[in-house]
């Protein structure tokens, strides 16, 4: 098994390069949040200041909260990839779920801050930041542009930030409404994967994968 998931994940990355960040997500299907349960839009923490100055406990409080999508449509789990000495190199397992209201927050909202995704590591993968086990991944807007943070779980691990770019893609037929949806991307230098998260009303907002990771203590 682990043979065959190295094989794919190599594959995988390569074709998540190839369709931006509407790759079909590899993995088990999982549970998705009854769409009678799902708010409007994703609910606000219950704290305003930049997360530097947060309490990590309240923000993972925060994150338990709300309701993320592990369905096969919605969540990416495939193993990440990194180059590494010219060679690809197997990363650890992740599965990443997009936050099941995620796609109807409006712009100024998020801004502002919310939790958008989960993601659940098998192990780390130091090309973004990601410790093993659970992780929330925070998008605001700050003095800089915008920003995703990774906020593990475990408080004794840092927490790790990168500046998004927004990606647009349109359909050649529109529909209504867009589900919640997250990807595991490739980068375009072919160096790493980072988290691609659907924004409306932007299309997508990505990771720059190639860009430092600033840790946060």
């Amino acid at each position: 098994m682990a043979d065959a998931r190295a094989f794919w994940a190599v594959g995988g990355a390569l074709a998540l390069g190839m369709v931006a960040c509407r790759g079909t997500p590899e993995g088990q299907p999982g549970t998705q949040a009854a769409q009678s349960q799902v708010p409007a839009a994703t609910a606000a923490p219950g704290f305003t200041q930049q997360i530097e100055a947060v309490p990590r406990e309240s923000i993972v409080a925060y994150g338990r909260r709300l309701s993320f999508d592990t369905s096969h449509a919605g969540s990416d789990a495939q193993h990440l990839v990194a180059r590494r000495a010219g060679r690809l190199v197997t990363g650890p397992y992740a599965r990443i779920a997009p936050e099941a209201s995620s796609h109807r927050l409006a712009r100024g909202d998020l801004a502002r801050g919310r939790v958008v995704a989960r993601i659940d590591s098998e192990g780390p993968y130091l090309e973004r930041g990601i410790p093993t086990g659970v992780s929330y991944v925070w998008i605001d807007s700050s003095a800089s542009g915008w920003r995703s943070v990774l906020v593990p779980e475990d408080v004794t691990q840092p927490m790790a930030e990168k500046p998004l770019r927004l990606v647009r893609h349109t359909r050649s037929q529109p529909v209504q409404e867009e589900p919640a949806q997250a990807r595991w991307s490739w980068s375009v230098e072919g160096e790493r994967m980072g988290e691609c998260i659907w924004c409306p009303p932007w299309d997508w907002c990505q990771t720059q994968s190639s860009a430092a990771v600033r840790l946060i203590r």
